[in-house]
């Protein structure tokens, strides 16, 4: 079966028709579904603090930096608690390319110049637990 070509799909012009309705500092624009996928582009605002979550179901995240400089946070999930020790931080730059397994809290932190990253991520992260609800943030990621 011959499946069609995706259009050719500007991610600035994508971005610009968002709004940040939330006040968060986060464009997010949605490109594409292609196959078990989903593209999407987001813009975070400078000095934009992570919000992370993990993902109890699918496969890998895959994010390209496409501008600006961020940070990514990092920790193993088990028992719905940070696995002591698993905390990191890893630097982040225009070209970078990076990918999360399941059960790994993550989330993008901007600098100074805020940050444009494309993603790649299974359609079928239907388990996506924000750190907040789950409380299994801590002081590593959101600090008072």
């Amino acid at each position: 079966m011959h499946q069609n070509n995706p259009p050719v799909i500007n991610i600035f012009d994508a971005l610009q028709q968002e709004k940040d309705t939330t006040g968060t500092g986060l464009l997010r624009a949605h490109l594409v579904d292609y196959g078990d996928y989903a593209v999407t582009t987001f813009e975070m605002s400078p000095n934009r603090p992570a919000a992370t979550h993990y993902h109890t179901f699918g496969d890998f995240d895959f994010f390209v930096i496409i501008k600006g400089s961020g940070q990514l946070h990092l920790a193993q999930v088990e028992d719905d608690k940070i696995v002591p020790g698993s905390e990191e931080i890893k630097p982040l730059k225009q070209g970078d390319f990076c990918a999360v397994s399941p059960y790994t809290l993550h989330g993008m932190e901007a600098l100074e110049n805020g940050m444009t990253v494309m993603g790649f991520a299974p359609k079928n992260h239907n388990g996506d637990y924000r750190s907040s609800e789950q409380n299994i943030s801590t002081d590593y990621f959101e600090p008072k």
